[in-house]
């Protein structure tokens, strides 16, 4: 279009004089008909009014139709984003596919801060990720304020069912020395590291399957201090003593 077409058009939309856009999603619709341009223009210029109905509500994140530009009806003229819900995707490890499912309660977090958000894992995928060895877990949002945002970066966390554990520390009790896990108990007048293998845990607990019994006494606060110590001093494993 040349710039005086541009600027008739300008004109003609706030004066439209009852132009309306059609409700009717069929352009040869003729009983809402919108009255053509044409005939304020004239027949050599043949333009109309050609309203561009979006198939769902949502905000304008892209335009790519610029002024004066001629399309077609394959062209993509504007990008809509409906964000009153959200997808929001996670990994999950290959050694907890066995307990991550569908219909399980999921925390969504924020990684900058922010108010948590409550939802449900919907879906797992079958096949993981050859390089990051995780599948791809999903879950959908309710977001009618619009706090999270399409490329936000989140933590989600999974609520597992309940276990019955027989020895259950706290995961500051677990320290990693000569790279192996322990936990630090009570051996005559200082304390010994002994290795454990770990089973199913949460954010601050964690299942201890072997190398600590039931009712056994272990350093419960203080055992990265004690193993700080040790690693200074030089000494072993097992020669850990200190009050």
């Amino acid at each position: 279009m040349d710039e005086a077409t541009i600027r008739e058009l300008r004109e003609l939309v706030p004066n439209s004089a009852g132009l309306k856009p059609c409700d009717c999603g069929d352009p040869e619709c003729k009983e809402h008909a919108v009255p053509s341009l044409r005939r304020r223009l004239g027949d050599d210029r043949r333009f109309g009014w050609l309203p561009l109905t979006a198939p769902f509500s949502g905000v304008v994140i892209r335009k790519h139709l610029t002024l004066g530009e001629r399309i077609d009806g394959e062209e993509s003229v504007f990008e809509i984003a409906d964000t009153s819900a959200v997808w929001v995707t996670f990994g999950v490890f290959q050694k907890d596919l066995p307990n991550v499912g569908p219909g399980q309660k999921a925390t969504v977090e924020p990684t900058g801060g922010g108010e948590s958000h409550a939802g449900r894992v919907g879906y797992v995928s079958p096949v993981l990720d050859p390089d990051s060895r995780t599948a791809r877990g999903r879950l959908v949002l309710a977001n009618p304020e619009g706090r999270l945002r399409p490329g936000l970066f989140v933590n989600v966390r999974v609520e597992l069912p309940t276990v019955a554990a027989a020895v259950v520390v706290p995961r500051s009790a677990v320290q990693i020395l000569d790279e192996k896990e322990v936990v630090f108990i009570e051996k005559g007048d200082g304390f010994e590291a002994v290795p454990v293998v770990l089973g199913s845990g949460d954010r601050h607990t964690v299942e201890v399957t072997r190398g600590l019994k039931a009712g056994q006494r272990y350093v419960k606060r203080g055992a990265f201090e004690l193993k700080a110590k040790i690693a200074t001093s030089g000494m072993g494993a097992h020669a850990g003593h200190g009050h």
